[in-house]
């Protein structure tokens, strides 16, 4: 399941170059940074004279940002990205290219399908097609498509079976999913904007970070019975992205009802009940979720303590980053980690943690201590350089 990450501040984040749909770059374009977990981080920046933009000191969050950049005559163009800390993510947007399919065809026993023709067509100018045939494993790609907002028709013919045809919408500058099976229901052809079901319009808002709009969609779904399981799992997590507690355990525990035993749901169950403060609950979930084969939050960074007094840094620091990776939130397991990169002898990598911990925990209270250890550490690499 998703989970919402968040609030470590980047000292670096973005940067890229607009072009137009002549490949020219466009100055004073507005590039905006919606942070997917938290709708109050949001930045603006303008291109320069040469089509480029910078943007630092974005706050760090496992759910990525939405950057959208619009320019005259085009559709808004929109990316998802995901920063790490420390990194300077390069986001260009380029409506010549920036947009392709991945796919499998398989046949009626779920067997793939060599030597399938795979025609792809502009549905913005339908005099741009592109052809592909798939490999050995049933499998095809074609990237650099021009971005449009009207999507791609998508035709899969193989000997022996009539022609498969779906229209994909654009929703993104990204690959996209363009599998076939014979005998599956497929979209039929046509030449206006692509056909696409309520439950993948809440799915694709809910990946764009419009929790509310997928919700709307969701209940849609829900109440024509189009895919109706896969909407309602969809809403009850945007609830829960949306702190909507109560709103989020209700959908949480039908669809439960509906998929008994799903262990990451059984997680989300037990989080929001402890979130809510009902300990009775909480305690259910809680030895379900562990009965299915759960880990409890928490406790690989408490394996990952024992590792270290036990002296055993290596393990000790795959622990933490496992910690980190299950809770990027938690500062302590970047200063545990310090520690074990210290005992190996990694003094660089000590020093960046370290400042990572202080970033998080700025008041923590033991910051002038790990301050004065980064200083001597500073010094001793400076020493080791100049030998």
């Amino acid at each position: 399941m998703l989970t919402v990450g968040s609030l470590a501040q980047m000292t670096k984040g973005f940067r890229g170059r607009v072009l137009d749909k002549d490949g020219k770059p466009v100055s004073g374009v507005a590039v905006v940074f919606e942070d997917l977990a938290n709708a109050t981080n949001h930045y603006e920046v303008k291109t320069e004279a040469n089509g480029e933009f910078v943007q630092t000191g974005l706050f760090f969050t496992t759910a990525g940002y939405r950057i959208t950049a619009s320019i005259p005559d085009l559709p808004p163009m929109i990316k998802i990205e995901h920063p790490k800390l420390m990194d300077l993510i390069e986001v260009n947007f380029d409506p010549r290219h920036g947009v392709g399919f991945n796919g499998t065809v398989k046949d009626r026993a779920g067997q793939p399908v060599s030597g399938a023709k795979i025609t792809i067509v502009n549905l913005a100018d339908e005099s741009k097609v592109y052809t592909e045939k798939t490999d050995s494993k049933g499998q095809y790609s074609h990237a650099d498509l021009p971005y449009t907002d009207k999507g791609y028709r998508l035709t899969c013919e193989i000997p022996g079976e009539q022609p498969m045809t779906k229209s994909v919408g654009v929703q993104q500058i990204s690959m996209l999913d363009g599998s076939f099976t014979v005998g599956a229901a497929q979209t039929p052809a046509q030449g206006g904007p692509p056909a696409s079901s309520k439950a993948a319009d809440a799915q694709a808002m809910f990946e764009l970070g419009d929790y509310e709009g997928a919700i709307g969609k969701a209940d849609e779904a829900i109440a024509a019975n189009d895919n109706a399981n896969a909407a309602k799992l969809i809403k009850a997590t945007c609830l829960a992205r949306l702190d909507r507690t109560d709103e989020a355990i209700v959908a949480f525990e039908a669809y439960n009802k509906d998929n008994p035993g799903d262990v990451n749901i059984l997680g989300e169950l037990y989080k929001l009940y402890d979130k809510k403060g009902d300990k009775a609950k909480t305690e259910e979930y809680r030895k379900e979720f562990v009965a299915k084969g759960g880990k409890i939050s928490g406790q690989i960074y408490n394996d990952g303590v024992n590792a270290l007094n036990a002296g055993n840094a290596q393990k000790a620091a795959t622990l933490f980053k496992e910690a980190i990776k299950e809770n990027p939130t938690d500062p302590d397991a970047h200063r545990e980690i310090a520690r074990c990169y210290a005992q190996m002898g990694r003094f660089q990598e000590t020093v960046d943690e370290l400042k990572i911990y202080l970033k998080m925990k700025p008041n923590a209270e033991d910051a002038d201590t790990w301050k004065s250890a980064i200083q001597g550490l500073e010094q001793a690499i400076q020493q080791q350089h100049k030998k």
